[in-house]
């Protein structure tokens, strides 16, 4: 059997690595013709991975459509029994409230529910195999490098690594070629926005606010307060900030402005957003202030003012953001806020 795929095996029933899981497959998958049955065991893996941090609404999905990729190869594909394994993680969901599969409800939720580990029984054969095989270093993955003939070994975390992912259509030896010719800046770069690019499954925001470079800043008052750096990668043609780039700073500030202010708030919706562009923003920092000008328990009105680094106003917004979901225990009204 293939090595990558008897380490997609090891890190499926031994260390419950889902992640490396997907890694070791798709990299299998891309050099193979990408067949339907390593799609659906790389979507199986990610689905659990999914559920695993507590996205039971991106692990259902992607397992629905994992498991119509296995359904030609049942009952046994190369040794491996898939017809158990989609019977597994099968049980597995049926034991996850119904009410959560349109949730992201956290890892601590799905752990309170002690769910059983799904398992890939494999044949005789395929299990001699895995009792030679030396299994892969913890968080490491490996690419093959055409050019080289030669094996890529790293670990996520440690620094940019050349891995083709998805439908990429970029060889793996070009982007590898073109990580060589990075300054260590942009390395390090790419480095934080795969991370980030990790962190989605538990912060679905993470990637769009790594690109951002936004983050939270203590409150002035009963303002809450954002900041976000602009580099040249977010100018547009003539050297300024795209609006769209703005608008979207506002809505992810007050999207979280909504949370911080509903301790019990699961989720929101953007109902309406009014913006007013003041002054051109180039490259540097912006500051987002957010008042509420009305809390009640299923609606907000926020007020969103920002400021460059020479401290003037760049633009001004007001929108509605309807609250849809609560904690179980959640108050019947929350009070504006200021108020206790």
């Amino acid at each position: 059997m293939e090595h990558r795929l008897l380490a997609y095996l090891y890190c499926f029933n031994v260390t419950k690595d889902y992640f490396e899981c997907h890694e070791y497959g798709e990299s299998l998958w891309l050099d193979t013709g990408r067949p339907q049955i390593l799609k659906g065991l790389i979507q199986a893996a990610v689905s659990l991975y999914h559920l695993q941090n507590g996205n039971v609404k991106g692990g259902y999905s992607m397992w629905l459509r994992a498991r119509r990729y296995m359904q030609p190869y049942m009952p046994v594909y190369e040794g491996i029994d898939i017809e158990k394994l989609a019977a597994d993680i099968d049980a597995v969901y049926r034991l996850v409230p119904s009410e959560w599969h349109n949730r992201v409800v956290g890892s601590e939720a799905v752990e309170s529910l002690r769910l059983p580990a799904a398992q890939i029984r494999v044949s005789q054969d395929v299990l001699d195999e895995l009792g030679r095989f030396t299994p892969p270093t913890a968080g490491a993955f490996m690419v093959h490098d055409d050019s080289t003939s030669s094996v890529i070994c790293g670990k996520l975390g440690d620094g940019p690594i050349a891995s083709e992912r998805g439908e990429a259509m970029m060889a793996i030896d070009q982007i590898v070629e073109q990580l060589r010719n990075m300054e260590e800046e942009e390395l390090q770069q790419i480095s934080r926005l795969i991370d980030a690019k990790k962190r989605t499954y538990q912060q679905p925001l993470a990637f769009l606010q790594e690109v951002m470079g936004f983050c939270v800043l203590p409150k002035d008052g009963e303002t809450f307060m954002y900041r976000m750096t602009i580099g040249d990668d977010l100018l547009n043609r003539y050297g300024i900030v795209h609006g769209g780039v703005l608008t979207t700073f506002i809505d992810t500030a007050m999207a979280e402005t909504a949370f911080q202010l509903d301790g019990h708030l699961k989720r929101a919706v953007t109902l309406n957003l009014t913006v007013n562009f003041v002054k051109a923003a180039v490259e540097g920092r912006l500051r987002c202030g957010i008042t509420a000008r009305q809390n009640s328990h299923k609606l907000a009105l926020f007020a969103a003012e920002i400021h460059d680094d020479q401290d003037d106003v760049v633009a001004t917004a007001t929108g509605h953001f309807y609250k849809t979901a609560h904690a179980e225990s959640a108050p019947a009204e929350v009070p504006p806020a200021g108020q206790a």
